[in-house]
């Protein structure tokens, strides 16, 4: 480096606190006349090298008024902003999250009347009510009873399908025919196409249409291109794996024929899929548009030690769609451990993850704040929500304060919690015929009765009336039904009035949970085909569990408004997110509970899996901590047997079965990395034993220029 440079380089680091290596100083004073690539590896500083790219940027006399810096989330930019900070750098440059990046950009196009003006709504229960009425709507078009418009999984699926829409400017049908969808979801086409109607008709957009909007306009509209083009110099966008088609045209006409992009991300780190995103926007994209730009490697991480480094690499390099890399530790870097925690033998035939106990994962995270840690300190990543009730449960039991990340994703919103609780409201409080009514609907949803709403009213009136329940009563409400659905819907509303009936709560507690429901749940849970999910047992216990301790109305709701509140505890409280929200996180401790087949990978009848990207949801999840990574898995004594030999491969039977280890935790050969990790800090040099992964553990040995080599 020239002086000079050296001198910038050097100043920055003191400022910072970070020495940069001279992978990243590469980075930092590349030329500023080419495209640039950076692939960042989980814990490689990226954002830090960034930020010292821009402010020398910035120390070069690039003029800030003709720079842009995006990155997919506020609170990454407020972060990047604030960073920012320590150059003491008078102008800086416009950081902006893509939202604000839309919402300006549909300001200045609606002020010169080149794109529509429309409001903008962020009342998400607004947008789910246009969503779902429209998607009924094109239900009834299509003549179609083959899928269920009142199903909240339907609903859920088709708002994932017009967010995914919304990525890119191509047709509703193609971008069906792109996710493999079945057939039976074929209303979901014109279920968009009305749903933009509709927003047309309202005039509003919502914030994924910030973008789309945008895109969509750039390409019908030649003087929206005019208006936006060629007035930057450079384009910073972080987390580039994770950008859309859509964004990306904007990105594009913003640049023109006049900027030069500096993006940074890593492939392997591509989790997005359903917004649009995929790994070969840092792979075979980029080759076709950038044929002739920089692509540089940052390949250490400061995160975790070898025994991380080397399972997630056996893992993640079994993807096919990713540039050649490896993510090395350096030589003296801290230990992180992975354990393994094991689940009780289930209960009632309910999947192992329904545990509510999970006194392995209990024990390890005392045995973790004995140490001195704080619960703050840890993370638990689940891949599905249907899983996180039971560790909520194991918590609050073991009296272990939790934050959740989503409100939403708690165990005081599963149907089973809230049906129980609106059953009790209904029986304790004194309320309105209107809010009588709502409770009544509410206490249907467990186990959902196979109804229309609009018959609830009648149901309402026949429960609350003084004449009997009876097969007659039913038939005329639903005339021409079947016995054996009259004879279900009678037993249901009788147990229901007949625990409304009681003097006491704990008499009401005991008719309506103890008498009713759990014989119900399970006997139906056991079914093939049923409306009630396996795990609902277990799910039922917890509740009890919780529960149990109150002796009338108050105390009883007291228990469940404490579920998930804020702790005042002094070591704060362990968070609870989904692995698509721990990107970017790092914690001492990270814990991912059901590491099991069809649970992780994710594996959904209804749905083609994509194993590349359930395998790259993983390994963002496990490269999370710093100390100790805690993967919980199903008691499943052939891996026990298979990992004395460091089998790397999950056997083919076990495969998409709930009872077994996930083929991700067989990938990582835990003891194989172990024995590795514990060589390298040993010094070793010479043959090491034998293993299934001596490919990868040679590769990490020789590009960490250790002598050592597996046999």
């Amino acid at each position: 480096l020239y002086p000079a440079t050296l001198h910038t380089i050097l100043s920055f680091a003191s400022r910072t606190g970070m020495e940069f290596s001279e992978e990243q100083i590469n980075f930092i004073v590349a030329p500023f006349d080419q495209h640039i690539l950076l692939s960042a590896p989980p814990g490689g500083g990226k954002s830090k090298v960034t930020q010292a790219r821009v402010a020398y940027m910035l120390s070069k006399g690039i003029n800030p008024e003709t720079m842009l810096i995006t990155m997919f989330s506020r609170p990454a930019a407020e972060e990047f902003r604030r960073d920012m900070q320590a150059y003491n750098i008078e102008n800086q440059p416009r950081i902006r999250h893509y939202h604000q990046l839309g919402y300006r950009l549909c300001q200045s196009l609606e002020k010169r009347n080149l794109i529509p003006t429309r409001k903008l709504i962020e009342d998400e229960n607004q947008w789910l009510g246009i969503c779902r009425d429209n998607l009924r709507k094109s239900i009834i078009e299509h003549g179609t009873s083959d899928i269920n418009a009142y199903d909240q999984s339907v609903i859920d699926n088709f708002l994932s399908f017009v967010n995914f829409c919304k990525s890119d400017t191509l047709p509703a049908a193609e971008m069906f025919s792109r996710l493999k969808l079945p057939s039976d979801q074929q209303p979901f086409i014109l279920g968009f196409e009305l749903v933009e109607k509709e927003r047309k008709r309202l005039k509003f957009r919502t914030l994924s249409d910030l973008i789309y909007d945008v895109a969509v306009a750039l390409e019908y509209e030649e003087k929206i291109y005019k208006s936006i083009a060629n007035k930057l110099d450079h384009i910073v966008i972080d987390e580039y794996q994770d950008i859309d088609p859509a964004s990306m045209k904007i990105f594009h006409a913003m640049a023109g024929t006049r900027a030069k992009f500096n993006c940074i991300g890593d492939d392997d780190q591509t989790i997005f899929e359903w917004r649009g995103s995929s790994p070969k926007t840092m792979t075979s994209d980029w080759d076709a548009v950038f044929p002739t730009s920089s692509k540089l490697h940052l390949t250490k991480t400061y995160r975790y030690g070898h025994e991380l480094a080397l399972a997630a690499y056996n893992c993640i390099s079994r993807n096919s769609e990713r540039t050649e890399k490896m993510c090395l530790s350096p030589l003296d870097a801290n230990k992180t451990e992975i354990n393994i925690g094991y689940y009780d033998e289930p209960a009632h035939g309910t999947p192992p993850y329904a545990d509510t106990n999970q006194s392995s994962m209990i024990a390890a995270i005392k045995r973790f704040i004995e140490k001195g840690n704080s619960y703050s300190d840890i993370a638990i990543l689940p891949r599905m929500h249907s899983v996180t009730p039971f560790i909520e449960i194991a918590l609050i039991k073991a009296g272990i304060p939790y934050s959740m990340h989503s409100k939403s994703t708690s165990i005081a919103n599963t149907p089973l919690f809230k049906s129980i609780a609106s059953t009790a409201a209904l029986f304790a409080m004194e309320v309105s015929q209107k809010e009588k009514f709502s409770l009544f609907a509410k206490s249907l949803t467990f186990p959902r009765l196979p109804v229309k709403r609009e018959k609830y009213k009648d149901l309402f009136s026949l429960v609350f009336s003084e004449g009997a329940i009876d097969d007659e009563s039913l038939l005329n409400i639903f005339p021409g039904s079947k016995p054996f659905f009259i004879k279900s819907i009678n037993q249901r509303l009788n147990s229901l009035r007949n625990s409304l009936s009681k003097e006491s709560f704990q008499e009401f507690y005991d008719s309506y949970i103890n008498t009713f429901l759990m014989p119900l749940v399970l006997s139906e849970s056991t079914k093939g085909k049923s409306n009630i999910p396996k795990e609902s047992p277990s799910l039922l216990d917890g509740f009890i569990e919780i529960t149990k301790g109150a002796t009338d109305y108050h105390q009883f709701n007291r228990a469940l408004r404490a579920i998930g509140s804020e702790s005042s505890n002094k070591l704060g409280s362990i968070s609870i997110l989904s692995q698509h929200s721990a990107k970017g996180l790092t914690v001492k401790m990270a814990i991912i509970p059901a590491c099991c087949e069809t649970i992780s990978p994710s594996i959904i009848p209804t749905k083609v899996t994509d194993l590349e990207s359930e395998r790259r949801v993983f390994y963002v999840a496990a490269t999370r901590p710093r100390e100790e990574l805690l993967l919980m898995l199903p008691p499943d004594r052939e891996f026990i047997k298979l990992s004395e030999t460091e089998t790397n491969t999950a056997p083919a039977s076990h495969q998409e079965d709930v009872n077994y280890v996930s083929r991700f935790v067989y990938e990582m050969n835990i003891p194989g990395a172990k024995r590795i990790s514990h060589a390298i800090h040993e010094g070793a040099g010479g043959d090491l034993d034998k293993s299934p992964s001596k490919i990868e553990f040679n590769q990490y040995l020789s590009r960490l220029g250790s002598f050592a080599r597996v046999k």
